[in-house]
């Protein structure tokens, strides 16, 4: 059988036959001292460490220094470069992973970027595998008890290194589980998926399995976890996907989840800004300004409400994100033609709770949980309810309490 496997012809019913996929990122890779430890722990595994493929992530905060390295010499629009110099990030680790596996006296070999056989478009900084090529991957699997290759990156049809974009190794270690009909384990810093951040909520637990839709609209609303892209592809084909760190079991991603009614629970949003307007305007031509205004500082505009006012003014109100984007905001809408005449409110520091439930949200669901927030003096300076979803902005200052109380609120009542 060939080993050419361009990605859109795998079968749709892939199954797990294969060996397993390992990624290692976050804490396992804080040094070479961390990693040392974790692939200690690793070959005692009782299923990990059978081996397998390795799909390592740079060390941590390399990206980040090798991206402020590109910003302080490399011109923006020198991609094709930037590419170059990140790659060098996971590479360093791949090396590194095999050559300590070796001295531990376990049969390990790494792959360079060209023998990982994954081939992408050219859209540099996020590009997209087109086809992976398993001539060197397969042969060393049968040859050797872990493969580690790098994440995060792959080449073009001329060669040239590209990357994945953020979370890139995740994408990375799910085609490789595609390719090779494998389960996909994540190993990461968190111990599976939670209700809420444990760091905010003492009463969080852990979710033991998650639908793909589910997790689509965690990462949706700004879950970091596991890249989107990565998740697609598993969905699409079928690979099971469990996050953990190698001490705790975690949660099981398959098509499933878990099943049941009430809420499912809790995630947050820092950096929100509430933006207020009022005067004699058109509504959809304010915000088509607005919008234009802020594409180029990379800011969303959220939860758009208008109310008439009378005498054909209006008032207009929306959600910034990120609000640390959004500059002399004030200034640039005082000085603008559109904006000028009209009267503007920026309600800063703000932070946006989102409550998730199984099925879709009455209006009568939505009011107790306003309830439960305001009963603890949480201002909610807007709700938006969206299906299944609830949003609730609040101040920064009470994040805590209001991701704690609802969370407690909503799975209680079930």
């Amino acid at each position: 059988m060939s080993n050419l496997h361009p990605l859109a012809m795998v079968p749709v019913d892939t199954r797990t036959t294969g060996p397993l996929v390992l990624k290692l990122g976050g804490s396992l890779l804080r040094s070479p001292a961390h990693l040392v430890q974790a692939l200690d722990t690793l070959r005692h595994h009782p299923e990990y460490g059978k081996g397998g493929v390795l799909v390592v992530s740079a060390f941590q905060g390399e990206t980040d220094r090798l991206t402020q390295l590109c910003g302080s010499t490399i011109d923006p629009a020198q991609r094709r470069e930037k590419d170059a110099v990140l790659a060098t990030g996971e590479q360093t680790s791949a090396a590194l992973c095999a050559a300590l596996l070796k001295s531990m006296g376990l049969s390990a070999t790494s792959l360079t970027v060209e023998q990982s056989g994954l081939r992408t478009d050219r859209r540099y900084n996020d590009a997209s595998v087109e086809l992976v090529d398993g001539s060197c991957l397969v042969p060393a699997l049968e040859r050797h008890r872990y493969v580690v290759l790098p994440g995060f990156i792959g080449r073009d049809a001329e060669g040239n290194l590209t990357t994945l974009g953020r979370g890139g190794s995740d994408l990375t270690a799910v085609i490789l589980a595609v390719t090779l009909g494998a389960t996909c384990v994540l190993l990461k810093d968190v111990p599976g998926i939670h209700t809420a951040d444990p760091a905010l909520c003492d009463a969080a637990r852990r979710i033991e399995r998650l639908s793909y839709e589910d997790l689509l609209i965690l990462t949706s609303l700004g879950s970091k976890i596991i890249q989107a892209k990565a998740v697609l592809l598993a969905r699409r084909h079928r690979v099971p996907l469990v996050l953990r760190t190698l001490e705790a079991e975690g949660t099981v991603i398959d098509e499933c989840g878990e099943k049941g009614r009430g809420a499912l629970g809790v995630v947050h949003q820092k950096d929100y800004l509430r933006l207020y307007l009022s005067g004699r305007a058109e509504a959809g031509e304010l915000v088509q300004v607005l919008r234009e205004i802020l594409c180029g500082w990379r800011v969303r505009i959220e939860d758009v409400t208008e109310r008439r006012l009378g005498s054909g003014a209006i008032g207009l109100e929306c959600s910034l994100h990120p609000a640390s984007a959004c500059g002399e905001l004030g200034k640039v809408l005082a000085d603008h033609p559109s904006f000028k005449e009209l009267a503007c409110q920026i309600r800063p520091a703000l932070a946006r709770v989102t409550l998730i439930e199984r099925q879709d949200l009455t209006v009568e669901r939505l009011s107790g949980y306003e309830r439960a927030l305001t009963a603890r003096t949480i201002q909610v300076h807007h709700l938006h309810l969206a299906g299944r979803l609830a949003h609730f902005l609040v101040d920064s200052t009470d994040l805590g309490a209001a991701v704690d109380r609802l969370h407690n609120s909503a799975l209680a009542a079930g």
